[in-house]
């Protein structure tokens, strides 16, 4: 997975495992702490960065979702009141769906296994 790929950050299309969708909520939550200690009157210049670092966590979410093979919808459920501990969990410690699903391939490379060659036929 190329980390430098913009498409990884700012699309919403395909699928994403689990190591840059935590590390991107390890990012986030970065900046946001960062921004205690960016003076006041800075701190307009600081929003355009807030504003794309929580947009790629967002796509990044979506992808997520995709991986476990639910709609970007799923990430929605994070609003609600004692039920946004269940995309939490979901998407940041469960595996997501192997080989393949509707939302493309599988990111870990896993697929369906490719057909053993056919044993020589005896002499």
């Amino acid at each position: 997975m190329d980390y430098s790929d913009p498409k990884l950050w700012f699309s919403t299309e395909g699928r994403v495992n689990r190591r840059p969708y935590f590390f991107a909520g390890l990012a986030v939550a970065a900046l946001v702490k960062a921004s205690e200690l960016v003076p006041e009157r800075l701190l307009l210049f600081y929003v355009p960065v807030l504003l794309v670092a929580v947009y790629a966590s967002v796509a990044l979410g979506i992808k997520r979702c995709h991986d476990r093979d639910r709609t970007g919808w799923f990430i929605l459920v994070n609003f609600v009141p004692l039920l946004c501990l269940w995309p939490i969990v979901e998407l940041t410690f469960l595996k997501g769906t192997a080989g393949p699903n509707r939302f493309g391939a599988d990111p870990l490379g896993g697929g369906t296994p490719a057909a053993a060659p056919a044993a020589p036929p005896a002499a």
